[in-house]
């Protein structure tokens, strides 16, 4: 693996179970600690699911928000929830929605950050860093709706 590579996995209701993780969890991030990159994610397919229906939305938006959000964990690294935008932490039913009708953005801030850890990235990459394995950590909850850890 290389700090390039991003690895995102969807994964059924037992895994959400088997890594002790609420129903309203839709996905966990593996965030970069130190000098590593984080490269691991899984989004629960069944809990974004459940979390679609509950909220009467279309399961390909809020999965493509589940995906993002998670996304942007591994780019952003730690700290990474904002009030707004793809990373916000707890969205409610309303927020939801609206995010599926007009699609979610980052914000300013988080683009730049995004471009730095891109260049960041890359320059790692070309020095032949190896990013090690590291197991989940991050969490993205449904707060009275769907949030993102």
């Amino acid at each position: 693996m290389t700090p390039l590579d991003l690895v995102l996995n969807l994964l059924p209701r037992s895994q959400a179970q088997h890594l002790h993780s609420q129903d309203k969890i839709l996905g966990v991030a593996v965030e970069a600690t130190g000098e590593n990159f984080g490269i691991f994610a899984s989004v629960f397919y069944d809990n974004t699911k459940v979390c679609a229906t509950q909220w009467q939305l279309d399961l390909p938006p809020l999965l493509g928000l589940a995906i993002a959000h998670e996304l942007g964990h591994l780019l952003l690294g730690t700290n990474s929830h904002s009030s707004r935008g793809v990373m916000r932490a707890f969205w409610s039913g309303k927020e939801l929605l609206a995010a599926a009708q007009r699609g979610p953005s980052f914000s300013s801030s988080e683009k730049n950050r995004l471009q730095i850890t891109l260049n960041a990235r890359t320059l790692a990459a070309v020095s032949g860093v190896v990013t090690p394995e590291l197991p989940p950590t991050a969490n993205i909850q449904t707060g009275s709706a769907a949030a993102m850890r």
